[in-house]
């Protein structure tokens, strides 16, 4: 080796001990580096001028500011060979330092160590869940802040370069997660499963990252749209697990069509159905199985369903595709489920009577029509369904029915001949109601000749 060749023309070179032993040694002791790249003059000079240029007003304005963040963050970064620091100022004002490894071998080679105790008491309401909430922390590497009533004697020990190993009074103590990404991200089925064992519902799923601690494994990732996702805790020691689903808090709605696997899973997930999970390749396929709790019980995700496959088809039969309206609520659902109902060709009940219809001196004969017995009542009207902020137009539709008879008919010429509109309360034949109807859906005998089927026709 050329090291066995150096060790023969330079007796006094012993041992090899590597690049991260000399950029440690050099970082302590900066006159041996001074020595050789540089003289104490030059040295002394270039500090002088930095400390000039921080004293000195930022005339420039921001190539100034620009200039001496630049300078600090090369001083920062000579500190340390293992480490790299990154300073930044929260919104209350506080410095915040972050410390780095420059690379994998930094925290074997120099490592910075915070050393405490972590002590729950029984006078503290809180403590139990707090406990949970960090031995969980520890168990699978999960986000967690402590408050500083539970932190004893923490201590931090770290290269002497830093300059910050000693006692270490802290107010709050949090752990942040390593999280790993997957490359390539794993895919994965999730699936509703039958009484025989087949999938009665399923959607692809893609896990993205991991997080670990001393006791297992979390699995996290989400289905195409985002809207449901998915975390698999995994127990190393035993080799159990357990999934759980929630619905994402997302500011970008999919369209109908892309949600609708997603709640028609939900829906179909009661308490006691078993999920399965099939992770990986077909042929390297891992499966997990588990039976949704018996305490699970939300009717809110079968109307979310049923509300966005009538959305899904009122779109496609009026060509006006749009993502789920951020304002819609379930209480949305029947309006959408009627206008569904109405371009699938059906006649939807819109109400039983009386109908009240409003009578103008100058059309005095309306009433002598309603005198004389049964009448067919029809009138048309567009319709649109409005949804947050976007509108969809229906069509023409006609309302029909049987009235029977006015029950006010006698007040009514009263006011008719006073010179004074008059409202007209018409009755339906008993158990009859009014029928809504699309136009070019509607029984030719209920519709008057001048009205015919022109779809911009109205009365």
């Amino acid at each position: 080796m050329w090291f066995d060749d150096l060790r023969k023309e330079c007796p006094f070179v012993r041992n090899m001990h590597g690049l991260h032993w000399l950029n440690e040694q050099l970082a302590r002791h900066e006159d041996l580096v001074r020595s050789v790249l540089h003289t104490t003059d030059t040295y002394l000079l270039d500090r002088i001028a930095e400390l000039r240029a921080e004293e000195a007003v930022m005339s420039r304005g921001v190539p100034d500011l620009v200039a001496r963040q630049r300078t600090l963050l090369r001083r920062a970064d000579e500190l340390s060979p293992h480490y790299r620091l990154s300073v930044s100022v929260d919104e209350e004002g506080n410095t915040q330092v972050a410390i780095a490894p420059k690379d994998l071998r930094s925290a074997e080679v120099a490592p910075v160590v915070v050393t405490g105790k972590v002590v729950f008491s029984d006078d503290d309401p809180d403590s139990s869940s707090e406990q949970r909430r960090y031995e969980q922390a520890i168990a699978y590497g999960e986000d967690l802040e402590l408050q500083g009533r539970y932190l004893r004697g923490f201590r931090i020990d770290a290269p002497p370069e830093l300059g910050i190993s000693g006692p270490l009074p802290l107010d709050a103590l949090r752990l942040e997660a390593q999280r790993e990404p997957l490359e390539p991200v794993l895919g994965a089925q999730l699936s509703v499963m039958g009484s025989l064992g087949e999938p009665v519902q399923s959607i692809p799923l893609f896990l993205r990252e991991r997080t670990w601690g001393v006791g297992g494994t979390i699995l996290r990732g989400a289905d195409l749209t985002g809207l449901l996702s998915l975390r698999m805790q995994v127990n190393r020691a035993d080799s159990t697990w357990g999934i759980e689903l929630a619905m994402s808090d997302t500011q970008e709605y999919p369209t109908p069509s892309a949600a609708l696997p997603v709640l028609r899973l939900i829906a179909a997930a009661r308490s006691g159905a078993v999920l399965c999970l099939t992770i990986g390749p077909r042929a390297e396929a891992c499966t997990f199985q588990a039976t949704v709790a018996e305490d699970w019980m939300d009717d809110s995700f079968r109307i979310w369903s049923d509300l966005c496959e009538d959305l899904r088809f009122i779109q496609d039969s009026t060509n006006v595709h749009f993502p789920i309206p951020g304002e819609i609520t379930a209480g949305d659902a029947a309006g959408v489920h009627q206008a569904a109902r109405l371009l699938r060709g059906e006649a939807i009940s819109i109400g039983i009577g009386p109908i009240a219809l409003e009578v103008q001196p100058t059309a005095a004969q309306v009433l002598e029509r309603f005198s004389t017995g049964p009448q067919r009542l029809v009138r048309a009207r567009d319709l649109t369904l409005v949804l947050g902020s976007w509108a969809v137009d229906i069509g023409t539709c006609v309302e029909y029915c049987t009235i029977t008879g006015a029950s006010n008919l006698a007040e009514a010429r009263r006011d008719i001949e006073a010179g004074r509109s008059s409202k007209l309360l018409l009755d339906l034949p008993d158990g009859e109601k009014v029928l809504r109807q699309l136009l070019k859906h509607a029984p030719d005998a209920w519709l008057p000749p001048a009205l015919g089927r022109a779809p911009n026709s109205h009365l």
